[in-house]
Protein backbone atom coordinates (compact mmCIF):
# COMPACT_ATOMS: atom_id res chain seq x y z
CA UNK A 1 0.00 0.00 0.00
CA UNK A 2 1.26 3.23 -0.50
CA UNK A 3 2.00 6.38 1.61
CA UNK A 4 -1.21 8.23 0.70
CA UNK A 5 -4.67 6.04 -1.32
CA UNK A 6 -7.76 7.66 -1.72
CA UNK A 7 -10.42 5.41 -2.25
CA UNK A 8 -13.85 6.39 -3.59
CA UNK A 9 -16.88 4.03 -3.28
CA UNK A 10 -15.84 1.07 -2.83
CA UNK A 11 -18.42 -1.91 -2.68
CA UNK A 12 -18.16 -3.66 0.86
CA UNK A 13 -19.23 -4.65 3.92
CA UNK A 14 -18.17 -3.55 7.39
CA UNK A 15 -17.00 -6.75 9.81
CA UNK A 16 -15.80 -5.38 13.28
CA UNK A 17 -15.92 -1.88 15.17
CA UNK A 18 -14.65 -0.75 18.16
CA UNK A 19 -14.41 2.45 20.19
CA UNK A 20 -11.72 4.65 19.31
CA UNK A 21 -10.25 7.32 21.90
CA UNK A 22 -13.29 9.89 23.13
CA UNK A 23 -15.70 9.83 20.15
CA UNK A 24 -14.37 7.84 16.99
CA UNK A 25 -14.75 4.50 16.00
CA UNK A 26 -12.11 1.76 14.50
CA UNK A 27 -14.07 0.03 11.75
CA UNK A 28 -13.19 -3.12 9.67
CA UNK A 29 -14.24 -3.31 6.29
CA UNK A 30 -14.34 -6.18 3.69
CA UNK A 31 -14.20 -4.86 0.34
CA UNK A 32 -14.62 -6.43 -3.37
CA UNK A 33 -11.46 -4.73 -4.58
CA UNK A 34 -9.09 -3.69 -1.85
CA UNK A 35 -9.97 -6.90 0.48
CA UNK A 36 -10.01 -5.86 4.01
CA UNK A 37 -9.34 -2.52 5.30
CA UNK A 38 -9.16 -0.55 8.90
CA UNK A 39 -10.42 3.09 8.98
CA UNK A 40 -10.91 5.59 11.68
CA UNK A 41 -14.33 6.82 11.71
CA UNK A 42 -13.81 10.05 13.30
CA UNK A 43 -16.27 11.63 15.36
CA UNK A 44 -18.48 8.13 14.59
CA UNK A 45 -19.96 8.04 18.52
CA UNK A 46 -21.36 11.92 19.05
CA UNK A 47 -25.01 11.91 18.88
CA UNK A 48 -25.25 14.21 16.07
CA UNK A 49 -22.15 12.40 13.43
CA UNK A 50 -23.71 11.33 10.06
CA UNK A 51 -22.32 8.18 10.79
CA UNK A 52 -24.90 7.24 13.34
CA UNK A 53 -26.55 4.49 12.72
CA UNK A 54 -24.44 3.17 9.69
CA UNK A 55 -21.83 1.31 10.78
CA UNK A 56 -23.29 -1.72 11.11
CA UNK A 57 -22.26 -5.16 10.11
CA UNK A 58 -24.05 -7.15 7.49
CA UNK A 59 -25.31 -4.37 5.70
CA UNK A 60 -23.91 -3.77 1.84
CA UNK A 61 -22.16 -0.57 1.38
CA UNK A 62 -19.85 1.90 -0.38
CA UNK A 63 -16.87 3.03 1.31
CA UNK A 64 -14.61 5.89 0.83
CA UNK A 65 -11.22 6.61 2.28
CA UNK A 66 -7.98 8.08 2.30
CA UNK A 67 -4.71 6.17 3.99
CA UNK A 68 -1.64 7.38 4.77
CA UNK A 69 -0.64 4.53 6.78
CA UNK A 70 -1.43 1.01 7.58
CA UNK A 71 -4.84 2.51 9.49
CA UNK A 72 -6.97 5.03 7.51
CA UNK A 73 -10.08 7.78 7.87
CA UNK A 74 -13.62 6.71 6.71
CA UNK A 75 -14.36 10.06 4.31
CA UNK A 76 -17.66 8.47 3.25
CA UNK A 77 -20.17 5.81 3.68
CA UNK A 78 -23.20 5.10 1.82
CA UNK A 79 -25.17 2.04 2.74
CA UNK A 80 -28.97 0.33 1.05
CA UNK A 81 -30.62 0.32 4.65
CA UNK A 82 -31.01 -3.86 3.67
CA UNK A 83 -30.03 -6.47 5.97
CA UNK A 84 -31.21 -10.46 5.19
CA UNK A 85 -33.76 -10.77 7.56
CA UNK A 86 -32.69 -13.65 9.04
CA UNK A 87 -29.76 -12.28 10.70
CA UNK A 88 -31.14 -11.22 14.28
CA UNK A 89 -32.12 -14.69 15.16
CA UNK A 90 -28.98 -16.29 13.70
CA UNK A 91 -26.42 -13.72 13.89
CA UNK A 92 -24.19 -15.77 16.03
CA UNK A 93 -23.04 -17.27 12.78
CA UNK A 94 -23.31 -14.35 11.18
CA UNK A 95 -20.76 -12.72 13.14
CA UNK A 96 -18.77 -16.28 13.25
CA UNK A 97 -18.24 -15.53 9.83
CA UNK A 98 -17.44 -12.15 9.71
CA UNK A 99 -14.90 -12.86 13.09
CA UNK A 100 -13.53 -15.71 10.31
CA UNK A 101 -13.02 -13.33 7.25
CA UNK A 102 -11.62 -10.71 9.65
CA UNK A 103 -8.80 -13.20 10.90
CA UNK A 104 -8.15 -15.54 7.86
CA UNK A 105 -7.05 -12.38 5.30
CA UNK A 106 -4.55 -9.89 5.67
CA UNK A 107 -5.33 -6.23 5.37
CA UNK A 108 -5.23 -4.92 1.93
CA UNK A 109 -5.01 -8.30 0.35
CA UNK A 110 -7.70 -8.57 -2.46
CA UNK A 111 -9.89 -11.59 -2.42
CA UNK A 112 -12.91 -11.12 -4.71
CA UNK A 113 -13.82 -14.84 -4.52
CA UNK A 114 -14.40 -14.75 -0.60
CA UNK A 115 -16.15 -11.12 -0.79
CA UNK A 116 -18.59 -12.96 -3.37
CA UNK A 117 -18.88 -16.04 -1.62
CA UNK A 118 -19.60 -13.63 1.80
CA UNK A 119 -22.20 -12.36 0.37
CA UNK A 120 -23.78 -15.45 -0.74
CA UNK A 121 -23.17 -16.91 2.76
CA UNK A 122 -25.17 -13.94 4.09
CA UNK A 123 -28.35 -14.90 1.46
CA UNK A 124 -28.17 -18.56 2.21
CA UNK A 125 -28.04 -17.88 6.25
CA UNK A 126 -31.43 -16.17 5.53
CA UNK A 127 -32.45 -19.38 3.36
CA UNK A 128 -31.10 -22.70 3.77
CA UNK A 129 -30.22 -24.64 7.18
CA UNK A 130 -27.63 -22.82 9.46
CA UNK A 131 -25.38 -25.56 10.08
CA UNK A 132 -25.27 -26.63 6.80
CA UNK A 133 -24.94 -23.22 5.38
CA UNK A 134 -21.85 -22.52 7.86
CA UNK A 135 -19.92 -25.87 6.72
CA UNK A 136 -19.97 -24.80 3.14
CA UNK A 137 -18.82 -21.74 3.68
CA UNK A 138 -15.89 -22.74 6.12
CA UNK A 139 -15.31 -25.25 3.17
CA UNK A 140 -14.76 -23.02 0.41
CA UNK A 141 -12.91 -20.77 2.65
CA UNK A 142 -9.96 -23.37 2.67
CA UNK A 143 -10.04 -23.85 -0.70
CA UNK A 144 -9.92 -19.84 -1.94
CA UNK A 145 -6.83 -19.51 1.01
CA UNK A 146 -5.41 -22.51 -0.93
CA UNK A 147 -5.88 -24.99 2.27
CA UNK A 148 -8.95 -26.76 0.25
CA UNK A 149 -9.59 -30.91 1.20
CA UNK A 150 -9.15 -33.45 -0.58
CA UNK A 151 -12.38 -34.95 -0.38
CA UNK A 152 -12.66 -37.36 -3.29
CA UNK A 153 -9.33 -39.36 -3.94
CA UNK A 154 -7.03 -40.99 -0.97
CA UNK A 155 -3.41 -40.43 -0.46
CA UNK A 156 -3.28 -43.16 -2.88
CA UNK A 157 -4.97 -41.56 -5.81
CA UNK A 158 -8.16 -44.34 -5.39
CA UNK A 159 -11.41 -43.10 -5.25
CA UNK A 160 -13.19 -42.50 -2.22
CA UNK A 161 -15.69 -45.52 -1.27
CA UNK A 162 -18.88 -44.15 0.41
CA UNK A 163 -19.35 -47.97 2.21
CA UNK A 164 -15.38 -47.24 3.97
CA UNK A 165 -14.07 -45.43 6.77
CA UNK A 166 -10.52 -43.22 6.56
CA UNK A 167 -8.47 -41.62 8.30
CA UNK A 168 -7.88 -37.84 7.53
CA UNK A 169 -4.75 -35.58 7.02
CA UNK A 170 -5.80 -32.11 6.66
CA UNK A 171 -2.77 -31.48 4.17
CA UNK A 172 -2.61 -35.13 2.44
CA UNK A 173 -6.56 -36.25 2.45
CA UNK A 174 -7.92 -39.52 3.27
CA UNK A 175 -6.30 -42.62 4.18
CA UNK A 176 -7.97 -46.35 4.53
CA UNK A 177 -8.81 -47.73 8.10
CA UNK A 178 -10.94 -49.65 9.48
CA UNK A 179 -14.04 -48.57 11.24
CA UNK A 180 -13.22 -47.31 14.96
CA UNK A 181 -12.20 -43.83 16.88
CA UNK A 182 -11.03 -41.63 15.21
CA UNK A 183 -12.28 -42.24 11.39
CA UNK A 184 -14.38 -40.81 8.96
CA UNK A 185 -16.89 -42.64 6.97
CA UNK A 186 -16.88 -42.42 3.15
CA UNK A 187 -20.18 -41.29 2.85
CA UNK A 188 -19.25 -38.35 5.02
CA UNK A 189 -16.23 -37.11 2.94
CA UNK A 190 -18.17 -37.52 -0.06
CA UNK A 191 -21.48 -35.81 1.66
CA UNK A 192 -18.99 -32.42 2.35
CA UNK A 193 -17.69 -32.63 -1.12
CA UNK A 194 -21.17 -32.32 -3.06
CA UNK A 195 -22.44 -30.08 -0.03
CA UNK A 196 -25.57 -32.66 0.33
CA UNK A 197 -25.58 -34.28 4.07
CA UNK A 198 -28.28 -36.99 3.49
CA UNK A 199 -26.09 -39.32 5.16
CA UNK A 200 -26.56 -39.67 8.90
CA UNK A 201 -24.07 -38.39 10.77
CA UNK A 202 -22.20 -36.34 8.08
CA UNK A 203 -22.73 -33.00 9.23
CA UNK A 204 -21.45 -33.42 12.43
CA UNK A 205 -18.39 -35.62 10.85
CA UNK A 206 -18.20 -32.21 8.33
CA UNK A 207 -17.27 -30.14 11.28
CA UNK A 208 -15.02 -31.89 12.91
CA UNK A 209 -13.67 -32.27 10.35
CA UNK A 210 -13.34 -28.67 9.63
CA UNK A 211 -12.43 -27.12 12.81
CA UNK A 212 -9.56 -29.54 12.64
CA UNK A 213 -8.30 -28.06 8.99
CA UNK A 214 -8.93 -24.61 10.39
CA UNK A 215 -6.98 -25.28 13.82
CA UNK A 216 -4.59 -26.57 11.44
CA UNK A 217 -4.26 -24.39 8.92
CA UNK A 218 -5.12 -20.81 10.45
CA UNK A 219 -3.96 -21.80 14.22
CA UNK A 220 -4.12 -18.57 16.47
CA UNK A 221 -6.53 -17.16 14.73
CA UNK A 222 -8.87 -19.98 14.41
CA UNK A 223 -8.24 -19.87 18.31
CA UNK A 224 -9.60 -16.05 18.53
CA UNK A 225 -12.58 -16.72 16.25
CA UNK A 226 -13.89 -19.07 18.97
CA UNK A 227 -13.21 -16.86 22.10
CA UNK A 228 -15.14 -14.31 20.02
CA UNK A 229 -17.85 -16.88 19.47
CA UNK A 230 -17.79 -17.94 23.37
CA UNK A 231 -18.26 -14.30 24.55
CA UNK A 232 -21.11 -13.60 21.91
CA UNK A 233 -23.07 -16.81 23.36
CA UNK A 234 -22.04 -15.82 27.08
CA UNK A 235 -23.87 -12.20 26.38
CA UNK A 236 -26.71 -14.07 23.34
CA UNK A 237 -29.57 -11.94 24.21
CA UNK A 238 -27.76 -8.73 23.34
CA UNK A 239 -26.77 -9.51 19.91
CA UNK A 240 -30.77 -10.47 19.25
CA UNK A 241 -31.60 -6.22 19.82
CA UNK A 242 -33.13 -4.21 17.23
CA UNK A 243 -30.27 -2.64 15.49
CA UNK A 244 -26.51 -3.37 16.49
CA UNK A 245 -24.46 -0.31 15.61
CA UNK A 246 -21.72 0.50 17.04
CA UNK A 247 -22.40 3.79 18.71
Amino acid sequence: MSDRQAVTLALGYMLHARPFRDSSVIADFFTLDYGRISLVARGARRPKSKLKGQLRPFQRCLVSWVTRSSLGTLTALETDNCRPGSIPRRVLSAYYVNELVMRSLRPGDSQAEVFLRYEQFLEELDQQDEAVVLRLFERDLLEFLGYGLQLHQTQAGRDVDSDAYYHFDVTEGPSVATEGSGTIPGSSLLALASGSFDAAGSLGDAKRLLRGALDTHLGAADSKVRQVLMSMQAHRKEWHREGDDVT
